[in-house]
This record gives C-alpha cells, sequence and structure tokens, in this order.
C-alpha cells in the first residue's frame, strides 16, 4: 500500500471544486428556469450538490472524480474497504470544519492522514493498479532510530504555543499599521484590503511550517537529539545479527 503526495491530493481537491462549481451554477438556473419558490429555496437546491457530491462518490465508488482523475482512493483505516455513507459524510464535515490546516497533517501523520481522515478513520491511498512513478508513491512515515524524540505530547504543546505566541504577534501588527478604522469598523481602503489578504495568507502557511516542524521536533523547546554514535553503530549491529 502507497499514499499520495500532498500536491496530488490538492490537485483532486481542484478538480473537484470546478466541478462542483458548474453542478452548482446549473442548478441555480434551472431552479430559476422552473420557478422553485424563493431565492432562498433557489439558492439551497443548488447547493444540496456541494453537500452530498463528495461523501456520495465516496462512499459508493471510493474516490470522487478528482480523486479518480488523480489515481488515489478513499478507504477505511480498519477494513481497508470503501467508507459507508455516514462515515464519509461525518468526514466531509470535518474537512469543511478544519479547513486548509487539516491538510498541514498529510506532512507529519504517520500514514499521511489529513486531521479529517484522522477523525474519520480513513485513509487516502494510491489506487490499485495505478501506474505511478516511485517518487508520487509515499510508504509509511517513520522516525529515525538515530534521533531521540520529545513526547508527542510535548511536541504539540510546544507548538500550539509557537501558534498563539505567532497569532498575538500578528494581531499586534495589525494593530499598528492598520487604520482605527479598518481594524474597529471594517473599513479598510484597498492597500489595507490587499496587505491583510497577503498577511492572512503567510500566516496560513506559516502556521503550517509551524505544525510540521513541531512535530518533526525541529522547534526550541521540543528539539530531537541524535544518538552518540557509538549507540547507533551497537544499535545497527543488533538490527542485522536480529
Amino acid at each position: 500500500m502507497h499514499y499520495p503526495r500532498l500536491l496530488r491530493r490538492i490537485r483532486a481537491l481542484l478538480i473537484d471544486s470546478m466541478i462542483l462549481l458548474v453542478i452548482v451554477i446549473v442548478c441555480f438556473l434551472l431552479a430559476g428556469i422552473f420557478d422553485a419558490g424563493s431565492k432562498l429555496l433557489r439558492a439551497s437546491i443548488a447547493f444540496i450538490p456541494v453537500i452530498i457530491y463528495e461523501p456520495l462518490f465516496v462512499s459508493l465508488r471510493g474516490a470522487t472524480i478528482g480523486h479518480q482523475i488523480m489515481g488515489i482512493e478513499i478507504v477505511s483505516a480498519k477494513s481497508m474497504r470503501k467508507l459507508n455513507i455516514v462515515v464519509s459524510f461525518i468526514r466531509s464535515f470535518f474537512k469543511f470544519i478544519f479547513g486548509l490546516p487539516s491538510l498541514y497533517f498529510v506532512l507529519t501523520t504517520k500514514k499521511h492522514q489529513a486531521l479529517h481522515d484522522i477523525f474519520s478513520g480513513a485513509l487516502v491511498v494510491i489506487k490499485s493498479g495505478t501506474a505511478l512513478p516511485s517518487s508520487e508513491k509515499l510508504d509509511i512515515r517513520t522516525e529515525s532510530s538515530e534521533y531521540i524524540y520529545p513526547s508527542k505530547l510535548r511536541r504539540v504543546g510546544i507548538t500550539i504555543s509557537y501558534v498563539l505566541f505567532a497569532f498575538i504577534i500578528l494581531t499586534i501588527l495589525f494593530g499598528l499599521l492598520m487604520s482605527a478604522d479598518c481594524v474597529e469598523n471594517g473599513r479598510c481602503s484597498s492597500q489595507e484590503k490587499s496587505f491583510s489578504v497577503l498577511v492572512n495568507l503567510f500566516f496560513l502557511i506559516f502556521i503550517g511550517y509551524l505544525v510540521v516542524a513541531g512535530w518533526r521536533a525541529r522547534l526550541y523547546g521540543c528539539r530531537r537529539k541524535k544518538l552518540p554514535a557509538e549507540v547507533i553503530h551497537t544499535e545497527q549491529n543488533e538490527a542485522g545479527l536480529s
């Protein structure tokens, strides 16, 4: 069993987003043509596909159209079979709640799971029979035996501390650089809006870095420690004998 790279999952997400956009527009137009009540009702009808698209495809076919094009599928971590409709909806719900930050965990978890995969007990794997170069097929992620790693609880705690500190710094930065009218009343100039978008984008990327670096024990306060050379040599010899 192999796991896809994060970029392949993002490509599948973009394909599904484009498909859903087309479906929503078509549904909204059809609801208008057939005069399906109020605007709110027509909008509700148009957005039903957004709710059922992924859970339906995942439970029936094991993959959305985007997943199929990218050669990946979603299975249960326990049975290795397709998710049932209830679990598929649960996965989609958590995917919506956690949003983009959920994907950060693909770069840290043992089986390359996003946060919504973990909460729903799902795995995203390379579909059987899919011809991909070896660089696109990832194995289970393991920690180097040449280092001593801090506990997972410590890594999580230190990472959260860094995230909170970054958020405080961002808040102070906004208060200093943005006008009072923008901060207090939301009336921002075009330059301030552009600056806000850029800063928030940078913040999302930086949070992703903190999550990955924290879990891999690269942050101060929870850094991994390299074992002495003689210890590594002894362990390698013991592994060879076994």
